[in-house]
């Protein structure tokens, strides 16, 4: 057990040549340490490394879609559809693929080999919600990189969106306006969207409220539009809690990985602890997305000192601190590379 753990670290500081650009180095320790892999984590951390340095990966039925798709936009020869096929995906995971695909980051397309093949696995997709969401993408990366198909699936979208009525119709209006609309015509749909949270001047309850707030930070966190942030909290601060606290912590959680000002993810992190103790288990669900938090408030290690002066005892720290190492590496990976998503698994959250 000992040999795999020294392994992995081995493994990871081959991460780190990679990222400064010292290929030799690590090539070097994946010659040594990459081969003959049978744990999960080595074989994704081994095929990132790989893809990092310019490599094409080496299949493995282990391999993570957040890997393969890294993968896609390191190599730039690499198709990943048949690696994508091989994995056996459900159809949460078809969306999923294309998403990654197609958009890097809001700012940043996949490359146009990428957008086609994305655009033929739409098909595969059956679950209408999903797929309106996949045309969004398609859409804005088309616009992105100077296609004018994403015209047609602009004209598509809109008579599509104008019908929805469920949370997943509303948070791809809230990417449609966020991609490819001017900040006016996103502002005029979030005062529809809160308009219909009042019925006969009768607030929602909580439940509504608590969707709606979700929808908000998700979109937040892809697109980094203030507003959407700003109403978030707004609504945030009209909830009637109660005393079951499961609800609250689930968006505390969420405020916490995707806000990206210190004052409020402090504020929050005080609200969650006044809640869940800071004891050895606890800190184990608490270092995933503190990990992802300390990287969106550019390291302010306030974070890790209030953690530290509510913990138990020194186990509790020491419990803490790899899985919040690990995590903010990730992110940290996935910011450095712009990539969709953080190229490894969170740990237990929350």
């Amino acid at each position: 057990m000992a040999g795999q753990h020294n392994k992995k670290h081995v493994l990871m500081s081959a991460e780190v040549y990679a990222l400064a650009g010292d290929k030799d180095k690590a090539t070097e320790i994946l010659k040594r340490y990459g081969k003959n892999l049978d744990d999960l984590d080595l074989i994704n951390i081994a095929t990132l490394v790989r893809c990092i340095i310019g490599e094409r990966p080496e299949f493995d039925p282990s391999i993570e879609l957040g890997v393969l798709t890294a993968c896609a936009h390191l190599v730039p020869d690499y198709n990943p559809v048949k690696d994508f096929l091989r994995l056996d995906p459900n159809e949460a995971e078809y969306s999923m693929f294309i998403r990654n695909l197609v958009l890097r980051d809001k700012d940043t397309p996949g490359r146009k080999d990428l957008i086609e093949e994305a655009i033929k696995m739409l098909k595969r997709v059956k679950d209408k919600d999903e797929l309106v969401m996949d045309k969004v993408y398609i859409a804005a990366a088309l616009k992105k990189v100077g296609d004018e198909r994403y015209r047609d699936y602009v004209k598509e979208l809109e008579g599509v969106l104008r019908g929805k009525a469920t949370m997943k119709g509303a948070t791809a209006m809230l990417l449609y306006y966020a991609f490819l609309k001017d900040k006016e015509e996103l502002d005029q749909f979030l005062n529809t969207l809160t308009a219909s949270q009042t019925s006969g001047g009768k607030r929602s309850g909580k439940e509504e409220k608590v969707s709606l707030i979700t929808l908000l930070l998700n979109a937040y966190d892809y697109t980094k539009e203030a507003k959407l942030l700003d109403l978030a909290l707004k609504e945030y601060g009209e909830v009637k809690w109660g005393k079951d606290t499961s609800e609250k912590l689930s968006v505390l959680g969420v405020f916490i990985a995707v806000v990206d000002r210190p004052e409020v993810t402090l504020s929050f992190l005080r609200e969650l602890t006044d809640i869940v103790e800071i004891d050895a288990i606890n800190v184990l669900a608490l270092a995933p997305i503190l990990g992802i938090a300390y990287v969106n408030i550019k390291g302010d290690d306030r974070l890790i000192q209030y953690v530290f002066s509510k913990a138990e005892d020194q186990g509790t720290k020491l419990a803490f601190m790899p899985g919040f190492i690990e995590n903010a590496a990730c992110e940290q990976v996935r910011v450095r590379l712009v990539l969709p998503e953080p190229p490894c698994s969170l740990g237990p959250v929350l």
